[in-house]
C-alpha cells in the first residue's frame, strides 16, 4: 500500500492538538489496555464455536478472496474490487453445492428441497448476522 506522499508534503501538514509532543497528555494505568486485551480476548472466544461452522463453509470464498487480493497489489481498492468480484463468483459455485447437498439429505422428506434451501437461506444469514456484530463491537 502506497499514499505516494513525499516527507516534504507530510512534514507541511499541522499536527494535531492531541499528537503535540510539547503536551503533555496522562498516559493511562497499565491495568486498563491488559483489561481490554483479556476483555476482547474472551469475548471472542465465547464467539468462536458459534462461528466454526460458517467458517468451514465459507474458508473457500475466504481463501479465493485473499488470493484476489495478491492479484492487484497496486491499490487497495482494486485488492478490494478483486476480493468480492472472485468470491461472488466463488459464492454463485458454492450455494447450488451445498444446496444439493442438503437436498440429498432431505431427499426422503416431501418438502425437502424445500427444507434444504430454507436452510441455506438461514445458515447466509447466520454468517452475515456473525460477520456483522464483528464490526459493531
Amino acid at each position: 500500500m502506497s499514499s505516494r506522499l513525499s516527507n516534504a508534503a507530510l512534514v507541511d501538514l499541522p499536527l494535531p492538538q492531541d499528537l503535540d509532543p510539547k503536551r503533555k497528555i496522562a498516559m493511562p494505568s497499565r491495568f486498563f489496555p491488559l483489561w481490554i486485551l483479556v476483555k476482547d480476548t474472551i469475548a471472542c472466544l465465547i464467539r468462536l464455536p458459534f462461528f466454526l461452522i460458517p467458517m468451514v463453509l465459507y474458508s473457500p470464498v475466504y481463501f479465493v478472496g485473499m488470493l484476489g487480493a495478491h492479484l492487484a497489489e497496486d491499490e487497495q481498492e482494486t485488492q478490494a474490487q478483486m476480493k468480492i468480484a472472485l468470491a461472488i463468483l466463488l459464492s454463485f459455485l458454492l450455494y447450488p453445492i451445498v444446496f444439493f447437498a442438503f437436498w440429498a439429505v432431505f431427499r426422503q422428506v416431501p418438502l425437502g428441497a424445500a427444507l434444504a434451501g430454507g436452510l441455506i437461506w438461514l445458515l447466509k444469514r447466520y454468517h452475515s448476522t456473525l460477520v456483522d456484530e464483528n464490526y459493531q463491537a
